[in-house]
């Protein structure tokens, strides 16, 4: 009687998609693609005053207008996308630095990485707005100076999380092989560090994008963000809260999108942790 020896079943490192990011994904999608409609199709002027002040929403104009005549839903859909590409642009600057300044010290270690770490550490302390608003004093007013605030701010906790995962993942067996083997850093970093850091890592990013979409519109409304007559969410919040009982759409409308993108970016970040623990119990 013969036995025919089985082959062992591999695992497949499969990335579970909840339900947190197919409604953080579709939140995103669709304020992008009103925002985008608003940008590039003729005839929806954010700035323009084309009708009567403080008309009711009407098919004509969906969310009525605002106190000068200009159409609602036309400035708070750009406004929207101004935010979202805000947000996305200073995580992503905050990713760049924080990752580079993460895995450095973790590669380096000794007294290298406590000298950064400790920097990281004088970043996380400084209070957010007041970074930002030294940052804006210092560099001037405008949108790019705005995105570099933002991410510079958020830095150092991408710096923290990367330099936890990738100092965990430098002492692994394998790592320390392939340095005995004379692989170059960038290769250990670029070939190990980084695919297994990148969870914890892209949970931090989305996380910091809910918490940029929130400052950004801190800022805006206090007059240190994008400035008029560019539309914002923090400004339309300002401008119209004087309205908000005689026209109450003005105030209530940039809040709800304000809240949504926050929710979205919060729930990409719990649908990506939640994807990764299940990943991990799996294997």
């Amino acid at each position: 009687m013969t036995t025919t020896a089985q082959r062992p079943r591999t695992r497949t490192r499969r990335f579970e998609i909840g339900w947190e990011v197919i409604v953080a994904t579709v939140i995103i999608a669709v304020i992008a693609v009103a925002g985008l409609i608003v940008w590039l199709l003729p005839g929806l002027d954010s700035y323009a005053t084309t009708a009567d002040p403080f008309l009711s929403p009407s098919a004509q104009h969906l969310l009525g207008t605002d106190n000068i005549g200009r159409d609602s839903f036309t400035r708070l859909a750009s406004a929207s996308l101004t935010s979202l590409l805000i947000s996305l642009s200073a995580t992503v600057i905050a990713g760049v630095i924080g990752v580079t300044v993460g895995f450095t010290a973790a590669y380096l270690e000794g007294p290298v990485a406590s000298v950064i770490m400790r920097f990281v550490d004088v970043g996380l302390a400084i209070p957010g707005i007041l970074l930002a608003l030294t940052i804006r004093v210092i560099l001037g007013a405008g949108t790019p100076t705005l995105i570099l605030s933002l991410g510079v701010l958020f830095a150092p906790s991408i710096a923290r999380i990367a330099y936890g995962a990738a100092h965990e993942i430098r002492h692994r067996a394998y790592v320390q092989a392939a340095e005995l083997d004379n692989v170059s850093g960038f290769t250990i970093v670029v070939r190990h560090l980084l695919p297994n850091a990148a969870t914890p890592v892209s949970v931090q990013l989305a996380a910091t994008a809910a918490a940029a979409v929130a400052l950004e519109a801190a800022l805006s409304y206090l007059g240190q963000g994008i400035q008029p007559p560019n539309p914002s969410i923090g400004q339309m919040v300002q401008e119209f809260g004087q309205y908000i009982q005689s026209a109450p759409l003005l105030f209530v409308g940039p809040i709800i999108s304000l809240v949504l993108m926050s929710v979205a970016w919060n729930l990409l970040s719990d649908g990506l942790r939640r994807g990764a623990n299940a990943r991990s119990i799996r294997e």
